[in-house]
């Protein structure tokens, strides 16, 4: 058995140089391999491909996005060998490599004529020997995850940062004599000089080269006209996203393209070695974006350079401190406060209760005017897009309309026929249930039209007397047309298909929601996916509208028969449908209470009429994170620079070790302690996107279960029936989430407690919200109808039980999204 070898010494014995990043990843690799070995998923002390290929892809984005593009993410890597938390600690200054992992980086330098050996060149030499060999795991583990490794090797190749010559044969033997390889000597012969081989100083990988090249270096063009021609080579950047931009190659200040990329290296100019030892193009397009404003607004579109930015290994020195630019009151597409996050916790949970329930469930998103309600379902949409069928409806727009259920239902089938394969069938097969809703006066009216046609044809024509055939064909084509324009005239009056035949089928249906029921059941059929409405601005309508419209929602969206009449059983309508509601809880509530002000009603302690109505609505009332002063900074800062300032080396390899904490985390205890951890974070970006990790996570369906569990023992405090057992995991989850989202890691039982002070006393929960310092018993100044209300043995044993609590300010402040210091009275 050969003697273990380190990789640097590996590199060097076959003739090539190591560059600096090496080093960085024998310490990564060699730290995941110790922590696998404690875990139990590896029983060897060196580095294997599988270890390399997970550390590979976490130190470079271009690897982990050519392995994503391939299709296995680094995080469906990570699961698969059983990788938890890296300590990123080695007992031994040159950590040994497996052999298998050695025999495969021998054989890849073999073929190579002397040169610096990176990251990407370790990640071809392992997919190579694993794509071309079954020895060892790691093929088996490949081919199960469905791995592409044509897509994966063309994506790493086309930017590789070192000309890859093949060495002549003598060479060849040489070097593998020196690295003791038993494999035959290549008979390639060496090619022509490689006009893109980079020179002595030269910073950028093989493609920007390439693309440099081809547009000639003393050429004069735009930011965009560069970016173009890199993105010709790898659209594949982001997930395939950068393919999909309209990059402005005419528009903008121009300059040569050597000129570009040179201001391009000045914004790196201060980042480490160890972090990049080569700018690649996707490092270029950022640069760019960075220069030039009209680039910058092409890549903004939809978020894009948001996501890049976050997942970049390196973002370039700021340029902007000193501009700022008007910026819309437009629903956001840059996630600056967390709402992506938000988005992305909501849309698991919602994936995790399409698999386990087929019911309808609605949401309300609450927030006030202005607070992120529809930047939040921009996110929302971008979530759930391809797994769930989006109808998106804005209320206030159409209260012009007025028919509430019409314009529901108009929505929907727009949805469903823009996302049918074949448009025309889908409309054809709209008339056909609109039809069938109603196929019996229908087919009345349709069957006294022919009749009186009949009659007019057999008693008024003789097309044999009188040579007047010509003339009898005109008189038919007549009785046809007429014939045409009556059928048409009768499926208007008798199917809702316009604003006015959907009024007229109101007034003159004995029972109308019935058959519009039937109608909306037929249409939620049309489609395999399950649906989700996102109802926006409601809280801009009327009053009556508002209440007519959560009527219509109630009726259509909650209780949509399972299978409308006549339909066979062996369709089963998908999970569903959902949807979610922005809207000002106060706005609704008070709609409520001055239409219903009259009637006479005991209301409940501590929910008065409004909040018992969307109690009756809504399964979930979700309120909008509040925005702590981190946040509002970061925020105001990046309308001011245009983009946050980018975090330090030494910031980026905290949250990394922090977010694989989290990914890897089984139990919500251990989200916590990594959401604590977070605090440490200084750059208030960076800190957002790993507490956002965080609060997905605790979305996660095996988490739920625990969760559930873990709020059993408090089925005693919870109102006697289903839906307040229900409601009361569905919050807890939220809330959990929510505030994890803002940095307030809680405790189970506060968060319990404050999870049924709001759904059993949501009255109170508002009340205490603004003034917190009321729950304790003995505070001066609280209103009497409050303290009677917490004077009642029913809130009394929430709040201020000795077994339970007592609840205190401090952690209504915390549980509300308050932002504390550490208190004696937390428990």
């Amino acid at each position: 058995m050969d003697a273990p070898v380190s990789l640097e010494q590996l590199i060097v014995s076959a003739g090539h140089k190591p560059s600096p990043s090496i080093a960085r990843f024998e310490h990564d690799a060699a730290g995941v391999q110790r922590q696998r070995m404690l875990a139990g998923a590896s029983d060897r002390s060196e580095i294997t491909r599988s270890t390399a290929l997970f550390s590979l892809a976490e130190l470079d984005t271009a690897i982990a996005d050519a392995l994503a593009l391939a299709g296995v993410p680094v995080t469906d890597l990570g699961w698969t060998l059983g990788i938890g938390s890296p300590s990123r600690t080695v007992t031994s200054d040159r950590p040994a490599l497996d052999p298998q992992f050695a025999n495969a980086v021998r054989s890849y330098l073999s073929s190579l004529a002397p040169a610096v050996i990176g990251l990407t060149d370790l990640a071809v030499a392992i997919l190579r020997s694993a794509q071309s060999g079954q020895e060892g795991r790691l093929p088996g583990r490949l081919r199960k995850l469905g791995f592409d490794y044509a897509k994966a090797l063309s994506a790493l190749e086309r930017d590789s940062s070192t000309p890859r010559k093949p060495r002549s044969a003598r060479s060849a033997s040489r070097a593998k004599t020196m690295a003791g390889s038993a494999e035959p000597a290549s008979a390639e012969h060496t090619p022509p000089h490689d006009p893109t081989a980079r020179a002595e100083g030269d910073v950028f990988s093989r493609g920007v080269r390439l693309a440099r090249d081809r547009l000639a270096p003393a050429s004069a063009v735009t930011a965009g006209a560069l970016a173009a021609e890199i993105q010709r080579e790898h659209g594949d950047y982001v997930g395939g996203r950068f393919a999909q931009v309209r990059l402005r190659v005419h528009s903008g200040p121009t300059a040569s393209v050597a000129d570009w990329l040179e201001r391009v290296r000045g914004l790196y100019a201060d980042t480490q070695t160890d972090v990049i030892d080569v700018i690649d193009g996707q490092l270029v397009v950022l640069g760019l974006a960075e220069l030039d404003e009209v680039l910058e607004d092409a890549l903004s579109a939809g978020g894009l350079l948001s996501a890049w930015r976050a997942t970049a290994r390196a973002l370039p020195r700021n340029t902007k401190a000193d501009r700022t630019k008007w910026t819309s009151d437009t629903p956001a597409s840059d996630d600056l406060l967390g709402r992506r996050f938000l988005a992305e916790a909501l849309a698991t949970r919602l994936r995790s209760m399409a698999e386990d329930d087929s019911n309808s469930f609605l949401v309300h998103i609450d927030g006030a005017w202005g607070s992120g309600k529809s930047s939040l379902f921009t996110f929302l949409e971008t979530e759930l897009r391809g797994d769930f069928l989006i109808v998106k409806v804005n209320a206030w727009r159409e209260q012009q309309v007025g028919v509430q259920w019409w314009t529901l239902h108009n929505a929907l089938r727009q949805a469903i026929e823009t996302d049918a394969a074949h448009g025309m069938a889908a409309r054809a097969r709209s008339h056909v249930d609109v039809i069938r809703t109603r196929l019996v006066p229908f087919v009345a009216t349709v069957a006294a039209l022919i009749a009186v046609l009949v009659f007019l044809f057999v008693f008024n024509f003789d097309v044999t007397l009188g040579g007047e055939v010509a003339n009898s064909i005109g008189k038919i084509l007549g009785l046809l047309t007429l014939g045409w324009a009556g059928v048409t005239a009768a499926y208007g009056f008798i199917v809702p298909e316009s604003r006015r035949s959907a009024e007229a089928f109101v007034a003159k249906s004995a029972n109308p929601m019935w058959e519009v029921q039937q109608l909306f059941a037929r249409t939620l059929l049309r489609t395999d996916k399950s649906v989700v409405f996102l109802i926006d601005d409601l809280d801009r309508c009327e009053e009556q509208y508002i209440i007519d419209f959560l009527e219509v929602m109630q009726t259509l969206v909650r209780d949509t028969p399972e299978r409308p009449r006549g339909r066979p059983s062996t369709k089963k309508r998908p999970a569903g449908p959902y949807a979610f509601v922005a809207a000002d809880g106060q706005w609704i509530r008070s709609s409520y209470e001055s239409h219903f002000g009259k009637v006479k009603i005991t209301d409940v302690p501590g929910r008065p009429l409004g909040y018992l109505f969307l109690e009756k609505i809504f399964q979930l009332q979700v309120r909008l994170p509040s925005i702590t002063e981190e946040s509002k900074r970061a925020f105001f800062d990046a309308l001011l620079t245009g983009a946050a300032q980018p975090a330090s080396a030494e910031q980026r390899t905290l949250a990394r070790k922090i977010t694989e904490q989290v990914n890897n985390a089984t139990t919500a205890p251990e989200i916590s302690q990594a959401a604590e951890e977070a605090s440490t974070l200084t750059d208030s970006d960076t800190r957002m996107k790993v507490l956002g990790a965080a609060a997905v996570k605790f979305s996660d369906p095996t988490l739920q279960t625990g969760t559930r569990h873990e709020l059993g023992r408090y089925w005693k405090l919870l109102e006697p029936n289903p839906r307040s057992i229900k409601l009361f995991v569905h919050t807890y989850g939220t809330l959990q989430s929510l505030r994890t989202l803002e940095g307030i890691p809680l405790q189970t039982t506060p968060l319990a407690l404050w999870t049924i002070v709001e759904i059993r006393w949501p009255m109170l929960a508002d009340h205490l919200r603004a003034h917190p310092d009321d729950i304790d018993p003995n505070h001066r100044g609280t209103p009497e109808p409050i303290a009677a209300l917490l004077a009642t043995p029913d809130v009394s044993a929430v709040v201020a039980s000795p077994d339970w609590g007592p609840l205190t300010p401090s952690q209504v402040r915390e549980c509300t999204g308050i932002r504390v210091g550490a208190s004696a009275d937390t428990d």
